[in-house]
């Protein structure tokens, strides 16, 4: 009797145990429902050459219900059940419903899935035609660097100074330019980092939208940011030639700067150094009327040290306006301060002199009124030497020579001992 509970027992479980083995692998009426699954866009290439895109910045998602044999359909995850719709069919913008593929890991026979519903059939997809261009990079600055510091703005250095857009032709035809904006508040160092942009149309308005694709996700900006100091740009006027300067403004002459001060920037000691820009000596007994004379900053500043707002040059306008001149003859030339036991001759023809000072003034002088000397105080005379001639003018305290290259030759002969 026992013999025969225990047999019965076993059967019940061998059947039970048939019927699991059914249920669980092989019935073929399983089913199961898989949410969401994505659905990959094919040939988006061909719609590109075609001058189209896709303006849908969300991917499509199917909901399928599978049945099969349950040891396939447990090997089944969202995540590789592959959906793929072929876009290269596609020639037209608007909204377009697309077909999609069905694919199933390589270890599962496809004709044991049987695809009972899938949701939607079709894909829909909103197609526009697409467009690209270059955009300018602006810089907005935003703040003030720390006090005694200023941006070298001019001098800044951009990754890219323009950037490659492409996206949907209404947007694209409307970006104007892209923008980046740097915060200087409290800055007293270099700025080295990368900033991210934000497109803007003509009015100033900002485009940002996930269906447009740029060359770069961001500019990388080197930004100088040095100790700033004002400093003035000076001259030392030298009166000659009928010429006179005075600071208060009295003189004959008027000397006129386009700018009487810099901004500069830099670092370091030659910075700190660094007071004046001069002109340095101006010899106005050479000065014509209306002279520019002009110094480029570059030449003048120490290396590393930057003008700002672009400034290159400075200008010195000379002005002479109550002054005329006229050409007089000299015949001879005097020696002065002789060493002793020299005697001296010049080999010279007559030279010609500018005088200048008032007009009337200037037709009263006489020739024989300009005296022309060489003096020896601070030279010894050399046979055979060009020595320079000094003029001063007899009678006339507010005329003057011109400077000029006037020089004469010496012969000297040394008296014989007594």
């Amino acid at each position: 009797m026992k013999q025969k509970i225990l047999y019965g027992l076993l059967a019940l479980a061998i059947s039970f145990g048939l019927w699991l083995y059914v249920i669980t692998v092989e019935n073929p009426a399983s089913e199961i429902t898989f949410y969401n699954i994505p659905v990959v866009l094919d040939n988006e290439s061909v719609l590109t050459d075609r001058g189209l895109m896709v303006l849908d910045d969300k991917t499509p998602t199917v909901t399928l219900k599978l049945s099969g044999n349950r040891s396939h359909l447990n090997k089944l995850t969202s995540s590789n059940i592959t959906l793929v719709a072929d876009l290269s069919r596609i020639y037209d913008s608007g909204e377009q419903a697309v077909s999609y593929s069905i694919a199933f890991p390589g270890d599962i026979p496809q004709n044991s899935i049987d695809i009972l519903s899938q949701l939607p059939a079709q894909i829909s997809l909103t197609i526009v035609e697409r467009n690209s261009k270059e955009v300018p990079v602006k810089v907005d600055y935003i703040g003030d660097a720390a006090e005694g510091f200023k941006p070298i703005k001019d001098k800044i250095v951009l990754s890219h100074s323009e950037i490659f857009v492409a996206g949907p032709a209404s947007l694209i035809n409307e970006i104007a330019e892209a923008r980046i904006t740097i915060d200087l508040t409290g800055k007293n160092e270099p700025i080295d980092q990368s900033f991210r942009y934000t497109f803007y149309d003509k009015n100033g308005n900002p485009i940002t939208d996930g269906s447009l694709t740029a060359n770069v996700p961001e500019i990388k900006v080197s930004l100088l940011i040095q100790e700033v100091k004002v400093i003035p740009v000076v001259y030392n006027p030298i009166s000659g030639g009928g010429a006179t300067y005075r600071v208060d403004g009295g003189g004959n002459t008027k000397i006129t700067l386009s700018v009487d001060k810099i901004e500069v920037a830099g670092r370091g000691q030659q910075f700190k150094d660094l007071e004046s820009v001069s002109f340095g000596d101006i010899d106005l007994g050479s000065t014509l009327e209306d002279t520019v004379l002009t110094i480029n900053l570059a030449d003048k500043l120490p290396d590393g040290v930057t003008v700002l707002d672009g400034l290159e040059q400075v200008t010195l306008t000379i002005d002479l306006p109550e002054l005329s001149t006229k050409t007089f003859t000299v015949a001879q030339v005097e020696a002065k301060n002789l060493p002793s036991g020299v005697t001296v001759a010049f080999e010279m023809r007559p030279l010609e002199v500018d005088v200048r000072g008032q007009e009337y003034e200037l037709k009263w002088l006489q020739d024989s009124q300009i005296i022309a000397f060489v003096d020896f105080a601070n030279a010894e005379p050399v046979d055979g030497k060009a020595y320079e001639v000094t003029f001063q003018i007899d009678g006339f305290k507010t005329l003057g020579v011109m400077t000029n290259d006037h020089t004469v030759t010496v012969r000297v002969t040394e008296e014989p001992a007594a």
